[in-house]
């Protein structure tokens, strides 16, 4: 998993500096946030670079996003007949978002955004105890679509930095408080 938050974070950076260079005529909006995750996992962390259209309150762009493990544990049965079940699930994402500005012309940006893209879920499962061998364990991995909508709010502090708060649906982050910068 250590793999993929470096790989994650090096994406966005080149993202973001392949973006910031080729700015001819619109903004660029780089933001890097934590967020509350749905319950299967522990936190999470997202990045995304966006290009605000020119004459247009709208801005297309890329976006990762990754759900920190999470570990559970549940025991039924007692004594002999005890058997405890260990879960650890955690997801990556990456896609395109399109977000929607009501107020493009001040410190105060209101906005809505959408995500879609591909998801990635891995996990393992371990048993001990009695019925371990019947219940089996090990790594998976499964892919799907990754969905996401939210509504969100930036503030900048100067002309190039500011802060955003989301929150919304998405199997990623339900709530991202993070930073912004502007160029």
């Amino acid at each position: 998993m250590k793999k993929i938050v470096i790989v994650m974070l090096l994406v966005s950076m080149v993202l973001g500096g392949v973006f910031a260079q080729s700015n001819q005529g619109g903004r660029f909006l780089i933001n890097a946030g934590i967020g509350f995750s749905p319950p299967a996992y522990d936190g999470s962390f997202s990045a995304s670079a966006e290009y605000l259209l020119s004459n247009m309150p709208l801005s297309i762009g890329v976006y990762a996003g990754l759900a920190m493990p999470k570990t559970t544990e549940a025991t039924t049965g007692s004594g002999s007949f005890a058997l405890t079940v260990k879960t650890e699930t955690g997801a990556i994402g990456f896609g395109a978002i399109a977000s929607y500005h009501f107020n493009l012309n001040n410190n105060f940006n209101p906005y809505v955004s959408i995500v879609i893209g591909s998801l990635t879920i891995q996990g393992s499962t371990e048993a001990s105890g009695y019925g371990a061998g019947s219940i089996g364990g090990g790594r998976y991995s499964t892919s799907g679509m990754l969905f996401g909508i939210n509504a969100g709010v930036r503030y900048f502090f100067t002309s190039n930095i500011g802060l955003f708060a989301e929150l919304g649906y998405s199997p990623i982050s339900i709530a991202t408080l993070g930073l912004t910068l502007r160029f």
